[in-house]
């Protein structure tokens, strides 16, 4: 008859070691599971960001046929959360066809930089002939590249292909209309200890746009932003006030005044608003 062996406290041993092999593979699986839930739901919160760029995509004219001359004229325009233009945005140009990237047609350039205005520009040139189907269209792909940019997705463009000698009606003649650039601000004469006003509620934007940026300089080396504003000007002189306005399509304009301060002086009367308006230019 076979014996049980015991250990040191007279209980069988081959009990004892199985206690201790699942005690062992109990605290391997703790060790490990963390690790596993790590892995399988990463934080979305870390990681480059776009956030804050807004991309606007146009193309004139934006029908092309396949005679593989005809140009489209690639409009980019880069602003920020605020609607302010963004210059120096690197941007990498792609050209896909039937949900491939393919060089089907030409592009003028493959990277750009947006400008002081925010804006980049680019010609894409129509392939030479090819069976395509009816109302077929290439697309543009547009993409902000480097390190504050590195997640960004693409933003896309399409520009309507069709067999050459197709006759497409032509389109609109685009006029510039810039905004207008006008302001009030408040007293009309004020002194070296005399916050004054400034409000550019009346500038105005052409039909369908809206504006999104207001800058000022006051002539001192200081400078403001937004629809109103405030300052202090520490000397007496005259100062002439610049307020720049920019609209939504990149549009802008300007408009000056004079203001004369003088020392302060007790008692003084600061007076009515004066209006500053600029006939705008087309």
């Amino acid at each position: 008859m076979a014996r049980a062996m015991r250990d040191d406290t007279g209980g069988p041993r081959d009990l004892s070691m199985r206690a201790r092999v699942a005690l062992f593979a109990g605290a391997l699986a703790l060790a490990t599971l963390p690790a596993c839930q790590q892995d399988a739901t990463p934080d979305p919160f870390v990681g480059p960001s776009e956030l804050g760029l807004s991309l606007t995509l146009s193309a004139s004219p934006d029908v092309l046929p396949l005679d593989g001359a005809s140009q489209s004229l690639v409009t980019i325009l880069a602003r920020d959360g605020s609607g302010q233009v963004v210059a120096n945005v690197a941007l990498r140009l792609q050209i896909r066809f039937g949900g491939i990237l393919q060089d089907f047609g030409q592009l003028s350039a493959r990277t750009l930089v947006t400008g002081p205005n925010g804006q980049a520009l680019a010609a894409y040139t129509a392939p030479l002939g090819g069976s395509i189907d009816t109302g077929a269209a290439v697309e543009i792909l547009v993409t902000p590249v480097g390190d504050n940019y590195a997640g960004a997705l693409s933003r896309t463009l399409s520009i309507r292909l069709v067999p050459s000698g197709t006759v497409t009606p032509p389109l609109p003649p685009v006029t510039s209309s810039p905004p207008s650039a006008s302001f009030v601000f408040s007293p009309a004469a004020p002194t070296t200890t005399t916050a004054v006003q400034f409000n550019a509620g009346p500038s105005t934007a052409s039909s369908e746009r809206t504006i999104t940026g207001y800058a000022w300089n006051f002539g001192d080396g200081s400078t403001g932003t937004g629809v109103t504003t405030s300052h202090t000007f520490s000397t007496a002189g005259d100062y002439t006030v610049v307020l720049t306005v920019t609209d939504s399509d990149g549009e802008t304009n300007t408009t000056t005044a004079v203001v004369k301060v003088t020392a302060t002086v007790s008692g003084f009367d600061p007076g009515r608003s004066t209006q500053v308006d600029r006939p705008v230019r087309v």
